[in-house]
């Protein structure tokens, strides 16, 4: 029967589908894999960056000064801008550009200010000295008829004596001024006649320090005189700047139109001024130094009357001066200047006031800086400024020298307490050397000839030396010849 006939519809048989399936994959052995040490992960920086090894101890304290340096580089730098040029510090910029511009180092200021910078502080800070030149009727030497003078003293600069002997007599003092303090030496010498210029045993080659340029010519004491070639500060100090005269002998080593003179007469008077090489001539002096210091105002004092000062009058330095009372003693100064002992050193005005209330007529200013420097009986007795060379001082080529006496070398003194930089004393074997000069110098048409002889000590331990010597100095149309005289400038000898 059919079942679509009882209306009953029977659904559809699927055909059961077949499941496949897939066949078993290939089995694999097992990967083996040796166990390591996992160490903890370390700091390395950059997240990918490469792990770094330590540096070595003292490659890191190198880069901790190298960054400690560099800071303090910056520093000085920014302190330097605002010093040099700002309107904060007027006075440190003037006294920086005052320092370094008059010396072999200009550089150190013409570095950093415009010429017209500088010439403007120089103005405003400058000194001007009185014009002309000094008066010798000013001045009475000793003379038998005439009672001796005494010694100055001064309540405004008193000093405490280190040294006595009747004729020559030392002080020392101290003092404040607007910027700080100072310690000055005054030497007063009775006869002035007895007050020489010593020159360096090695001219044209090598400086002589002042307490060794006082043994070799016998000197008592003496402090530095006039300026030397001192080409970006390493000079030897053997040769001048200038002009000297020494026993009448003039040799010039810069020619110049005019010189400005520091020196003694035949009288041992003091002469100041600016002269031609013709009225040096004429004047026949004894011994003078010329170095080219009109921009550093030599002349302080001048037949009885002060210079102008402006401003801090050079800035405060170590100093040197001569100068001379009307009875004639002779005045010799030295102020010590050391940022880094405490001392500043002084201005023009404060040396021209201490030789004024010493009784200066005329006084002039001498080299100053690390030349300033003063020596008694064979001692450096003041503090140099440089620290290098504070226990003995620098190499000078010309100082201005106290003639040692039977009575001085009896007074002979061993107790240097007060004296800073005292140095022991060496023993040495003397002889005397003579030396005689003949000069001739011509000048415009006319010849002078003038000759001299001159015995000084050496520390030898042979026989003595007689040295004989010739010269001739020329000017425009004239040569010049010389045997055994040191060319100007050259720092050679010719023979």
């Amino acid at each position: 029967m059919d079942d679509n006939q009882n209306g009953i519809v029977l659904a559809e048989r699927e055909e059961p589908t077949e499941t496949v399936v897939a066949p078993p994959s290939e089995e694999r052995e097992p990967l083996m894999v040796e166990p390591r040490e996992i160490s903890p992960k370390k700091n390395t920086g950059p997240r990918h960056g490469k792990q770094r090894e330590p540096k070595p101890l003292w490659l890191r304290i190198l880069g901790w000064i190298g960054v400690g340096l560099g800071g303090v580089v910056a520093l000085a730098i920014v302190f330097c801008l605002i010093v040099f040029y700002t309107p904060l510090f007027p006075e440190w910029r003037s006294q920086y550009i005052m320092m370094t511009y008059h010396t072999s180092n200009s550089w150190l200021c013409t570095t950093f200010f415009s010429q017209e910078t500088i010439e403007a502080v120089l103005a405003e800070n400058g000194t001007e000295a009185p014009e002309g030149q000094t008066n010798p009727d000013l001045i009475v030497t000793p003379d038998p008829d005439v009672p001796e003078p005494e010694f100055s003293a001064s309540e405004k600069y008193p000093g405490d004596v280190i040294y006595d002997d009747g004729e020559v007599q030392v002080l020392e003092f101290s003092g404040t001024t607007k910027k700080g303090v100072y310690t000055a030496r005054l030497i007063q010498i009775k006869d002035p006649s007895r007050v020489f210029l010593g020159v360096t045993d090695k001219l044209g080659k090598r400086g002589q320090l002042i307490a060794d340029m006082c043994e070799t010519s016998n000197a008592l004491c003496g402090i530095n005189a006039g300026g030397f070639k001192d080409e970006g500060g390493i000079g030897s100090g053997g040769i001048p700047t200038e002009l000297v005269i020494k026993d009448s002998v003039i040799t010039v080593y810069d020619e110049d139109d005019q010189y400005e003179i520091i020196g003694f007469n035949q009288d041992n008077v003091l002469v100041l001024g600016e002269y031609t090489y013709e009225q040096l001539q004429a004047l026949q002096l004894r011994d003078a130094i010329s170095w080219g210091a009109l921009s550093w105002s030599p002349f302080l004092i001048m037949n009885g009357e002060k210079a102008t000062f402006k401003g801090t009058s050079g800035g405060y330095d170590p100093r040197a001066a001569i100068g001379q009372r009307a009875d004639g003693v002779a005045l010799l100064l030295v102020v010590d200047g050391s940022a880094k002992r405490g001392v500043d050193g002084a201005n023009m005005e404060l040396v021209a006031d201490i030789l004024w209330e010493y009784g200066a007529v005329n006084a002039a200013n001498l080299d100053g800086g690390t030349s300033a420097s003063m020596a008694l009986q064979g001692q450096l007795i003041n503090t140099v400024c440089n620290p290098v060379i504070a226990g003995r001082g620098r190499y000078l080529a010309t100082g201005w020298l106290v003639e040692h006496t039977p009575e001085s070398a009896a007074n002979e003194i061993t107790d240097y307490s007060q004296a800073t930089n005292a140095r022991p004393t060496t023993t040495t074997s003397e002889t005397v050397t003579s030396t005689t000069v003949e000069t001739t110098t011509s000048y415009a048409g006319t010849t002078t000839t003038s000759s001299a002889t001159t015995a000084t000590s050496a520390t030898t331990s042979s026989e003595s030396t007689t040295v004989t010597s010739s010269a001739t100095t020329s000017f425009e149309d004239t040569t010049a010849t010389s045997s055994s005289v040191t060319e100007a400038g050259s720092g050679t000898t010719t023979e």
